[in-house]
């Protein structure tokens, strides 16, 4: 048992851990020394180091002053004892004697001179019975050395720190005094004053690039104070950024690239034939066929390492350069760094042709589905000779976390030509006869030979793609097979070819789709005896209730419902 025994060593003080005035004084003090921005993690490794500290001073001060007074420990006249009971009075043991308890075994009673008072008393000792006043033994990790106080509290907080972190987060959200921006934390008294006139170049800087610009690139066009710090300049800028009103810009970094665009101008950036990404993430609408059970899992619970992420290009992946934000793309990707982040720009680095491709990721919402993709995405199925069938691959590199960056790859195949379907700008469709290098998943492929009949078929407008009963209604009429039944007209297809279809114009998970079917949302859509997709136009289209997933099975953010 060490002489010194430290509460701070132990899980039992950290699972009770509470912030106080002085942590919050101290990590306020710390941010005005450090004059830069520090993370949750660094403040509760900071806060949990001045603890430790805070406590050896305390019981060295003591053993300065002299031996701890315990009833179980022996003492001698002469020893110099400090007594915590007394407001750690010290005093000079002058006389010992036996002592006598019908209860208890023979012990002693030593006789103390208090200093400063010049009184004496007597106190029990060499008692081997409990006693209130000794001090309670803790259980320590005997590899925790308190040499190097630093590294205690690294070890500290790689045990307890998530303790810690949660009740600290708390605090500092809860005091006006500090701001954050993601993960880090400052003061908001020093926070340098970002003026109009500095929005108003930040605006210029970022309609000239007509895209993305980091904030470095804005900040080296501001007159900022010399004598602040590059940190206090940089979360300054981010923080006004971020806090402007009626999202005048908008965040689309990460970690260690912090970049801006604006809205107005991102949303219009056309990916193909006019449409740009606010007219896509419009495709990615839900409110009309989905409700959401409330007792659903977060999406952002159970979150994995993903390896690599396979996707088979539908038709509206491959025509728009689009990839959708499913389950495994969301544990792929790299995380929102901003709580209100709508989305971010990640690098796909072509492992066949050596090219970095640009590509924003937008962030499912409360009632919208996710997607990534853009303009040089779709130029490089193009450029791979790709089509709708083909498997995507991408896998994360050592930098994905903090900059964004992965590789793209697909499924190689022999070398062969087909008849595949596309539209002309207005929505004619025609079949071309294209070169492919690439393997084809043949069911979920649009070639001639299977579907024939979609060269009569025009897209769908834009009202009418978005109505989920008549985007499902069409689907049909494109690839089901055509049959009288009960005196009507059916349309049957199998669920394959159905998905395919539907994808055509508008992204529509196979979650949602098959839960269309299988909770009988519309009377006029339902599965036969036979397990076949059937669309009957005799019954009504009415819907009837909505499609009930959870947050996990949509894929979609439940953020806004916290708090």
């Amino acid at each position: 048992m060490r002489e010194m025994q430290l509460d701070t060593l132990t899980l039992r003080y950290w699972q009770g851990f509470e912030l106080v005035d002085s942590d919050l004084e101290y990590l306020s003090d710390l941010l005005i020394e450090e004059e830069a921005p520090l993370t949750v993690e660094d403040l509760s490794q900071r806060i949990m180091a001045k603890r430790v500290r805070d406590e050896k001073a305390f019981w060295e001060d003591r053993e300065a002053k002299g031996r701890l007074y315990q009833p179980r420990d022996s003492y001698a006249e002469g020893d110099r004892l400090v007594f915590p009971a007394l407001g750690d009075a010290v005093g000079t043991v002058v006389a010992v004697r036996p002592g006598r308890h019908p209860d208890y075994a023979p012990f002693d009673v030593i006789q103390v001179g208090i200093e400063g008072n010049g009184e004496r008393r007597e106190f029990a000792s060499n008692l081997p019975h409990a006693h209130a006043l000794n001090l309670i033994q803790v259980d320590q990790d005997e590899d925790v050395a308190l040499e190097d106080l630093d590294a205690v509290a690294a070890t500290l907080y790689e045990r307890y720190g998530h303790h810690v972190a949660q009740v600290v987060m708390a605090g500092l959200r809860e005091s006006p005094e500090f701001v954050n921006l993601g993960d880090e934390w400052f003061l908001k008294g020093f926070l340098l004053p970002i003026e109009e006139g500095h929005l108003n170049l930040a605006e210029a800087v970022l309609d000239l690039a007509a895209g993305f610009s980091t904030s470095r690139e804005i900040l080296e066009v501001l007159e900022m104070p010399s004598e602040t710090s590059d940190a206090v300049q940089m979360f300054s800028l981010n923080h006004a950024l971020a806090s402007a009103k009626e999202e005048r810009f908008r965040f689309a970094g990460t970690k260690s690239r912090m970049e801006w665009c604006l809205p107005r101008v991102a949303d219009s950036r056309p990916l193909r034939f006019g449409r740009g990404p606010k007219d896509i993430s419009l495709d990615h609408r839900l409110e009309d066929v989905v409700e959401i059970v409330p007792d659903g899992a977060s999406d952002r619970e159970g979150r994995g390492e993903v390896k690599e992420w396979s996707h088979v290009l539908s038709f509206y992946d491959w025509y728009w350069g689009h990839l959708p934000y499913d389950k495994g793309a969301r544990d792929l990707l790299i995380e929102p760094l901003l709580e209100d982040q709508s989305c971010t720009r990640v690098q796909l680095h072509s492992v066949t042709g050596d090219e970095t491709l640009p590509v924003v990721v937008h962030y499912p919402s409360e009632r919208q589905l996710g997607w990534w993709g853009s303009t040089e995405l779709r130029n490089f199925f193009d450029a791979q000779e790709l089509v709708p069938g083909a498997t995507i691959r991408v896998t994360p590199t050592s930098s994905s976390e903090s900059d964004g960056l992965y590789e793209i790859d697909y499924l190689p195949g022999p070398a062969t030509k087909i008849e595949m379907l596309d539209y002309e700008e207005g929505g004619q469709p025609v079949f071309r006869r294209v070169s492919l290098k690439c393997r084809v998943d043949e069911e979920r492929s649009l070639t001639r030979a299977r579907f024939s009949a979609l060269e009569a078929l025009k897209l769908l407008n834009d009202d009418d793609r978005r109505v989920t009963s008549l985007l499902l209604k069409n689907a049909f009429e494109r690839v089901g097979e055509k049959l009288l039944r009960d005196l009507g007209i059916v349309y049957r297809a199998i669920f394959t070819d159905l998905h395919v279809a539907a994808n055509i114009e508008r992204p529509l998970p196979a979650t949602t789709l098959e839960a269309i079917f299988q909770q009988s949302v519309y009377p006029c859509l339902y599965i036969d005896e036979d397990g076949y997709y059937v669309y009957s136009p005799g019954r009504s289209d009415v819907q009837v209730d909505k499609v009930r997933l959870t947050w996990d099975e949509a894929v979609l953010d439940s953020r806004s419902l916290e708090g």
